[in-house]
């Protein structure tokens, strides 16, 4: 009689070729660091994109590493976006890659424009710096 019915349990290691006590010192580096590269990848934050020589900086980085583990980041964007929201020019919220300007509600179909300050040219400019 089986316990468990239909499920069977068998351990990976059983179908082996070698046994786990043979393997030599470079298997066992090899096992470790793939287990590594795929339960901890590497992710690099490239901050202050939004200096001028930034995006040749970003593709020196882009030919050497997988593009898929880079991120772009501005951190003093983010501080500006916050400040702005808290002053009531924009709505945004922290993190996101999306704000609205009392513009961009007034074209919602929103009259009041949601309660938001109207935008000086200046603050305009700076307040769409499309932070990822």
């Amino acid at each position: 009689m089986q316990k468990w019915g239909s499920i069977k349990r068998r351990h990976v290691a059983i179908r082996l070729k070698e046994p786990l006590e043979n393997w030599s010192e470079e298997t066992i580096e090899r096992v470790v660091e793939s287990f590594i590269e795929e339960k901890f990848p590497t992710v690099f934050a490239l901050n202050k994109i939004d200096h001028p020589d930034a995006d040749k900086n970003i593709s020196k980085i882009a030919k050497m590493q997988d593009p898929k583990s880079i991120v772009l980041c501005s951190a003093i964007s983010e501080v500006f976006l916050r400040r702005l929201a808290k002053q009531n020019y924009i709505k945004y919220i922290e993190g996101s890659e999306y704000l609205d300007t009392r513009e961009d509600l007034i074209d919602m179909g929103d009259p009041d424009g949601g309660g938001l300050k109207e935008m000086d040219e200046k603050l305009k400019k700076y307040s769409s710096s499309h932070i990822i």
